[in-house]
């Protein structure tokens, strides 16, 4: 489970071994077992004690924005085998492998954001039409970077190119497929402009948290990008192992809005944009992360889809690691 605080004033202790959450209101004891990352949202009260017993768990901590994005990690020092791993990350960019890899991320987007489409063609009969016409525009996409030659620099700005086009059109389609009061014209990151924009924004940054912890667990250095360029101080490999599941967030969103409606409490709108209100995140948080327990198929195997993360990230190392 993550264990996210976000109550104002809450304090975060140890007693008798196991994680001691205190408020006005509530006294819980947990089991730092229980625990796979802790994420803090709030102006919290977190004691030295708490931060060595999660570092002694592995277990790591994110201090999140008001957006949902990570501002900031705390974790065990240490990469497993990490000097190979991170030689073979250095070269992987411009060899031929990696060039193999990068294509076949964004296919694997494509691919779920199809298959997207298609839940959504079986429940939404009026917008059948606009839905396979998008689906088609997102498999002639899919042939077009197969299609593409040359080195990474050299395919870069093409896979950019036709990602954002077809970007462009399926979230044009998803908009049509959303209750009245979530549909929007663009896609807007920071700040969101919309309250399903926003609602987006902040699960893929709790789906950021699944994707790092994944890359740290099997070795990885996050600051060696494949497809996206490195940024000081960023956990840019986070960007391009993101992508395939990116996806699954959409569906989220659009299946619990479906479900529970929309209610004027949930959402504000301040100078820097709309975000989410407490109520809103007691609600999604929990239901988000059964989501994410929940079996699937992907690339041929039917795990649940926070192992599939993981399971992407060993397969990286695998591929790296190959003589």
């Amino acid at each position: 489970m993550q264990l996210v605080l976000d109550t104002t004033g809450l304090h975060l202790l140890v007693k008798s071994s196991v994680f001691y959450l205190r408020t006005e209101k509530l006294e819980k004891m947990i089991s730092p077992s229980r625990v796979s990352s802790i994420l803090i949202s709030a102006k919290c009260i977190i004691h030295s004690s708490a931060f060595i017993l999660a570092a002694e768990n592995d277990i790591p901590v994110y201090f999140l924005g008001r957006f949902g994005k990570t501002t900031g990690i705390f974790r065990k020092d240490g990469f497993n085998n990490a000097a190979e791993i991170r030689r073979r990350q250095i070269l992987f960019g411009e060899d031929s492998k990696g060039v193999i890899w990068v294509k076949a991320l964004f296919v694997h987007k494509l691919h779920e954001q199809i298959s997207l489409l298609s839940y959504l063609k079986n429940r939404k009969q009026r917008f059948k039409g606009d839905i396979v016409s998008t689906e088609r525009g997102l498999e002639e996409t899919i042939g077009k970077i197969r299609g593409l030659k040359g080195s990474l620099s050299e395919i870069r700005s093409s896979i950019l190119g036709l990602e954002g086009s077809s970007a462009k059109k399926y979230w044009d389609c998803i908009s049509l497929c959303l209750p009245a009061e979530f549909m929007f014209e663009n896609r807007t990151r920071n700040p969101a402009t919309d309250p399903f924009n926003a609602s987006i924004n902040y699960l893929y940054g709790m789906l950021y948290t699944q994707v790092e912890s994944a890359i740290y667990a099997v070795g990885l250095d996050p600051a060696l990008g494949v497809f996206h360029a490195d940024q000081y101080q960023k956990p840019v490999l986070s960007y391009d192992l993101i992508e395939p599941f990116r996806a699954w967030a959409d569906k989220f969103a659009i299946v619990f809005f479906n479900q529970h409606g929309y209610s004027s409490s949930w959402f504000s709108t301040r100078k820097e944009g709309v975000i989410l209100s407490k109520s809103l995140k007691k609600e999604m948080i929990p239901a988000f992360h059964l989501f994410l327990n929940e079996e699937v198929r992907f690339n041929r195997s039917q795990v649940s889809r926070k192992n599939h993360i993981f399971r992407f990230a060993g397969e990286l190392v695998k591929l790296l690691l190959e003589k």
